[in-house]
């Protein structure tokens, strides 16, 4: 089949796989999310997040999908903008998190980005790298790979605090944070922030609290524990 399009659509983002022509030695990945007047961001109108993905990236991905507990992260170059990609799988979900956006991923739709990319790899293995299409070389596609040989501990590209906020998905006054609860206490719990400190956060400031993961946090509260969040070591 010479071209391959899915979309994965959730309450408040959204991704659009295009396979662009087998002929083609890479895919299109679009980011989308509901604005805060409730209409969804438009292609159309040059709205949300695209990517172009070689054949390189998309192995990373595949890697990713098929290795619970792993991630991959990069700086993706594309259209004069710069953004930062980071993949990451758990037991049960997997996450993208691009520059102001981001995208959990289900058991059942990883099983289905993991065979939709599988299949589209082998498709473009077979006919986008054979000597008529520049000797198989990838072309027009420029990024700037994670400097690191093990998937488990590539390190996040650096990001500026209020760009980190910006990039997380929100419901009103909330931020979706990645991470894991490591301790509750009777009004408070720690929590381990993706990639980042360990901070404790009030109940006051949390919505679904019963959860130990990926909590909604009160933006405000957020923005006040930046140096916190974000601090060395």
């Amino acid at each position: 089949m010479e071209h391959h399009n899915y979309s994965f659509f959730g309450q408040k983002s959204a991704v659009i796989l295009d396979s662009a022509s087998f002929t083609d030695p890479f895919i299109y990945l679009r980011f989308l999310k509901k604005l805060p007047d409730g209409r969804w961001e438009k292609p159309s109108q040059g709205e949300g997040k695209n990517l172009k993905l070689n054949l390189l990236e998309i192995t990373e991905i595949l890697y990713v999908l098929n290795h619970p507990n792993s991630h991959w992260s990069t700086v993706h170059k594309f259209e004069d903008q710069q953004t930062s990609i980071k993949v990451e799988s758990r037991p049960d979900s997997f996450h993208f998190f691009i520059t102001g956006y981001a995208k959990p991923l289900g058991r059942a739709e990883m099983r289905v980005l993991n065979d939709l990319l599988e299949h589209i790899y082998r498709e473009k293995i077979a006919y986008a790298t054979n000597n008529g299409n520049n000797g198989g070389k990838i072309t027009n596609h420029s990024y700037i790979p994670a400097k690191s040989s093990q998937y488990e501990k590539v390190s996040s590209p650096t990001i500026d605090p209020k760009t980190w906020i910006d990039s997380l998905t929100k419901d009103g006054d909330y931020c979706l944070v990645p991470g894991k609860v490591t301790s509750r206490r009777e009004k408070a719990l720690s929590y381990a922030l993706t990639d980042k400190s360990t901070i404790w956060v009030p109940l006051s400031q949390i919505k679904e609290s019963c959860k130990d993961q990926d909590l909604w946090i009160r933006e405000w509260f957020l923005d006040a524990k930046l140096s916190e969040i974000f601090q060395s070591g």
